[in-house]
């Protein structure tokens, strides 16, 4: 038989780790973007046209990776409060 043990502190660390993580990415995003509209002033023609046409493309998939971190964050802190509340139920119980 398969044991599940779930420690709601562990997953309240991971939860942080998590944030910090897309808070991060987050901010590094924010400083290419900053470089790329520097760049994107300085350099014309096809190429650059090429270039920023795959930048945006990715840029919005990093978007969307930040997002989907920021969700993942958020189920798995409800997900600790869950674990939480039945330890706590349980304990009261076999008190």
């Amino acid at each position: 038989m398969i044991q599940l043990t779930v420690d709601p502190d562990d997953l309240e660390d991971a939860v942080s780790d998590i944030r910090t993580s897309a808070a991060n990415l987050e901010a590094s995003l924010d400083g290419l973007d900053a470089d790329m509209k520097v760049l994107a002033a300085a350099w014309t023609g096809d190429a650059s046209d090429a270039f920023q046409a795959r930048y945006r493309a990715w840029d919005s998939d990093m978007s969307l990776a930040v997002a989907d971190l920021r969700i993942i964050g958020d189920l798995l802190y409800q997900a600790s409060l869950s674990y939480a509340e039945t330890e706590a139920a349980v304990i009261e119980r076999c008190a």
